[in-house]
């Protein structure tokens, strides 16, 4: 990677070949070829490589003084874990005072202790959700009420979803309440 662009570079630089000619060849940008003569002009060859992509610091990372203070009471203490370690810590006023989490990735990062795997809660709950549209219809029994008759009937009636409002609201009367069959009502809705 770093000789073929070296040898681009030398081809604009040495052949005098134009920039945009020189990077159609080599199937590259201008841009990436400008940033390639500039390196190389800056650095030489050891400007030609790929760079780390890894941030020159991290302000928040835990000072190095603090990591070898945290290892140290670890080895001491072999059954103390990030909890214990950061509460030390607080009580010996060790400025600034890294977190429980801090503690944890820092035992993790060395090596001392392996990840815990994070226990999630198992879903039990079933989702009521379908594939595609009218997969899944809801209905709404609304209170029974008395017909002339004495029988009691209960009102049950579809709700549009908000892709089907064009659609009006059918209602149909069911002679039993809640917790029906509803395939016969739905028959009669729609």
């Amino acid at each position: 990677m770093t000789e073929q662009r070296y040898q681009a570079v030398l081809a604009v630089i040495s052949e005098g070949l134009a920039v945009m000619q020189v990077a159609s060849q080599r199937g590259v940008s201008r841009r990436t070829l400008h940033r390639w003569l500039a390196r190389y002009e800056e650095r030489g060859l050891e400007g030609l490589p790929d760079r780390s992509h890894r941030p020159e610091r991290c302000p928040h990372q835990m000072p190095a003084e603090i990591e070898v203070r945290v290892l140290e009471m670890r080895r001491a203490h072999r059954y103390w874990g990030a909890r214990r370690l950061a509460l030390e810590l607080a009580r010996k006023k060790i400025m600034p005072a890294p977190s429980e989490s801090a503690v944890y990735r820092c035992l993790v990062r060395a090596g001392v202790i392996d990840p815990v795997k994070r226990h999630r809660r198992k879903e039990m709950w079933k989702r009521w959700e379908r594939g595609g549209p009218m997969e899944l219809w809801q209905m709404d029994l609304v209170g029974g009420f008395l017909l002339a008759d004495g029988t009691r009937r209960w009102l049950g009636h579809r709700r549009p979803r908000q892709h089907e409002r064009r659609h009006r609201c059918r209602g149909a009367g069911c002679a039993k309440g809640p917790g029906i069959s509803g395939t016969s009502t739905v028959g009669r809705l729609f």
